[in-house]
């Protein structure tokens, strides 16, 4: 006996219809979720490592141990303020040194203007030089450098006048728009790590460029940055020299023409003899800004390295102290005198 079985097709219901949609459309949510929490579990995990501190990296531009810094930090959550104290140093040069930033190079090019009219001379630049800078941050120098928008208004006619001061902070500017800045923020201090700090209560201003050393990770143009990323100068820079073959190279914030002629012109600074008579002791050995005395008549320029160059009255950059004049006989221009 054959026994014959009835197939039937079931023909989809609209109500069926839309459950296969709906269950394609919640597919898709669903995929789309999982990528989503994908990248946030991919994101999450690396956080932990960007946010890890880089105590090798503090030790190598802070010259610290990595032991004192641990220690200053103490325990989680570390007290940045605290630990800035005990070694010595400012917070942010501390959480710079310890998450430091991927330096991405740049091929930034040179870019300076100079805008003139009967009074007013005007310099503007973005801060990058027109040579190689050194590689920062350094050991000696946890900073890096940025970019700037820079401005130094300053007299067209400068007037020299009978008396001198010491209140510029910058004390010009080069004819490739950095800012010239011989002279350091910090001061000897027996209680910091480092032997020296902001705090000018030891009446010892350091140097940034000696006889016997440069500090500061200086580089080879006699520059560094500062915790701006502000390359500056504080020594003569070799790619200035006969710069367009002149020996102008720059204005200092009274107006006058800064120039360089080498030999031809002679700093009346010297060191001063004998011993400091307070801490850090020691021989005036030019560490210090205090090491130094004017001496009327031991060179042919006199206490702001200024002379008369060609019927004019100029200030001149020297390969010894103090590099560029440190005071001014004109009238000193506001944009100099701001830190």
């Amino acid at each position: 006996m054959i026994i014959f079985k009835k197939f039937f097709i079931k023909v989809p219901q609209k109500k069926d219809i839309i459950n296969i949609k709906a269950q394609k459309y919640m597919l898709k949510v669903i995929s789309i979720l999982v990528f989503i929490l994908f990248l946030v579990s991919n994101a999450l995990s690396e956080n932990p490592k960007k946010n890890k501190p880089d105590f090798k990296n503090a030790s190598k531009v802070l010259g610290i141990s990595i032991k004192k810094i641990k220690d200053a930090l103490g325990p989680p959550p570390p007290n940045f303020v605290k630990a800035s104290r005990i070694l010595g140093i400012t917070e942010n040069e501390l959480k710079k040194a310890l998450h430091p930033k991927k330096i991405i190079s740049s091929k930034l090019s040179n870019n300076v203007t100079i805008k003139k009219n009967e009074k007013i001379t005007c310099i503007q630049s973005n801060g990058v030089p027109n040579h190689e800078m050194g590689s920062f941050p350094t050991k000696q120098n946890p900073h890096s450098f940025k970019a700037q928008r820079l401005q130094y208004c300053f007299p067209s006619n400068p007037i020299k006048k009978s008396k001198h001061s010491y209140s510029a902070k910058t004390v010009g500017i080069s004819i490739n728009g950095i800012p010239i800045r011989p002279g350091t923020a910090d001061w000897y201090d027996k209680n910091s790590l480092r032997k020296h700090s902001k705090n000018k209560s030891s009446g010892w201003n350091l140097e940034a460029i000696t006889p016997n050393k440069k500090i500061f990770g200086i580089d080879q143009n006699n520059a560094h940055v500062d915790k701006r990323g502000l390359y500056h100068y504080h020594g003569v820079p070799p790619k200035l020299i006969n710069f367009n073959n002149k020996t102008l190279i720059g204005y200092a914030a009274d107006g006058h023409e800064i120039h360089y002629i080498g030999k031809k012109v002679q700093s009346s600074w010297g060191l001063k003899k004998g011993n400091r008579s307070t801490e850090p002791y020691g021989l005036f050995d030019g560490t210090y800004f205090q090491d130094y005395e004017f001496i009327n008549g031991l060179g042919n320029l006199d206490e702001c390295n200024g002379a008369i160059h060609e019927n004019k009255y100029v200030y001149f950059a020297t390969d010894i102290f103090p590099y560029f004049p440190r005071c001014h006989w004109g009238e000193v221009s506001k944009d100099f005198i701001k830190p």
